[in-house]
């Protein structure tokens, strides 16, 4: 989960089998549930999640936001 500005999130995702266009939908409205209003998701499907430059892997990311 990448948050890119105070308001934008952007979830990678890496499928193990083609995910339905229902599924992503589900996942899509779940995550907005915990989130609250005002907030923009995108769900990318990808290949894979690459690690950050030291090659650590995060679960979450947040881009330097601007307060």
């Amino acid at each position: 989960l990448i948050q890119e500005e105070a308001d934008r999130f952007r979830l990678l995702i890496v499928p193990r089998r083609p995910a339905a266009s229902d599924e992503l939908a589900r996942l899509h409205a779940s995550v907005l549930n915990k989130t609250g209003t005002g907030v923009h998701l995108q769900v990318d499907l990808v290949e894979q999640i690459p690690n950050d430059a030291t090659g650590k892997f995060h679960f979450c990311r947040s881009l330097g936001l601007r307060a």
